[in-house]
């Protein structure tokens, strides 16, 4: 990708942020799972931690799609399909230097 690209990317993240498009994902923590906003725009926040979800995968997905639910049009949770092993599921620590941090913050 391009500088070009990137920063087209990022202004379309961001535009999309302002209009009240969010998105969120299932992430696996050393507390259990968890859900995280999926953008650097919100800082990768905690919406649902796995310490009030009891840690567990289902409750976290059952939380997201709750969330999901309230505003269809303006909400999206990847809920991957698979259940990972720990060497596979996502690392949601926040890149040291992304993009959007970069460009917006």
């Amino acid at each position: 990708m391009s500088q070009r690209d990137s920063e087209e990317l990022c202004r379309e993240q961001l535009a999309r942020h302002r209009r009240g498009f969010r998105y969120a994902k299932l992430c696996e923590s050393i507390y259990g799972w968890t859900v995280r906003s999926g953008s650097g725009i919100d800082n990768w926040a905690i919406m649902a931690r796995a310490q009030r979800l009891g840690g567990s995968r289902d409750a976290a997905v059952a939380w997201g799609r709750a969330w999901v639910a309230e505003d269809p049009e303006r909400r999206e949770f990847d809920e991957p399909m698979a259940r990972p092993t720990p060497s596979r599921a996502y690392n949601c620590k926040r890149p040291a230097r992304s993009p959007l941090l970069v460009a917006y913050h």
